[in-house]
């Protein structure tokens, strides 16, 4: 899911970073805090209301942590932990929206789709748009369960296409992040940190609200 131009021994992919050094994208780092921010507040507010409220916080914290490593170290370890970070996340909450959603598929169809969707993303050549164009399964994936989620869990699916909403605006700036470099240095994809934060809150939420109509 991101692209790799590995230059003197370190992954320079981003806007704000300009030689190596552990601090050398501080803005992108420190916007990983809205991941960490937004996995302790989902399990501040809905902890005891489902088992899977700790993994769903836990994966959400970890999505921070992984990203934080990848933007000081830049290099293939902490990318591919990054990497690995989000596709956690998005299997466990497709896996968990097609339980609990469309339940007649069973847990080998919730399986299949989770891995077919992560499968797709990976699929995705990262030379298309700056490696944004990976992402495009998990926004369908929103997109779809907030339709499906419709008719029963009206509340799951405002928080689908919130967090579909939201997700596309956090896309467009982290595909423009490099071609602005010149018009802004610091760049754009801080705030695809700060958004995406919100994107897992959402989406979580509605996996949740799936529990209860």
């Amino acid at each position: 899911m991101a692209a790799n131009h590995n230059h003197a021994g370190y992954i320079d992919i981003y806007c704000e970073r300009l030689q190596p050094g552990l601090f050398d994208e501080p803005l992108n780092a420190i916007s990983n805090a809205a991941f960490i921010i937004a996995g302790l507040l989902f399990y501040r507010w809905y902890r005891g209301s489902d088992p899977m409220v700790p993994w769903q916080s836990g994966l959400m914290v970890l999505v921070g942590l992984c990203s934080l490593a990848f933007h000081m170290m830049a290099d293939l370890p902490s990318m591919f932990a990054d990497i690995l970070s989000i596709l956690f996340f998005i299997l466990l909450h497709v896996y968990l929206a097609s339980r609990r959603f469309v339940p007649q598929i069973g847990v080998f169809g919730a399986v299949v789709v989770a891995l077919v969707t992560g499968a797709a993303s990976n699929a995705i050549p990262p030379s298309i748009l700056m490696g944004s164009a990976g992402y495009f399964p998990a926004l369908l994936a929103l997109v779809i369960f907030g339709l499906i989620a419709r008719n029963q869990h009206r509340e799951a699916t405002k928080s689908f296409f919130i967090a579909a909403g939201l997700f596309v605006v956090s896309l467009t700036l982290r595909t423009i992040d490099r071609p602005l470099c010149e018009a802004f240095p610091l760049g754009t994809h801080p705030a695809w940190h700060l958004l995406n934060g919100m994107v897992l809150f959402f989406t979580a939420q509605a996996v949740l609200r799936g529990v209860r109509k």
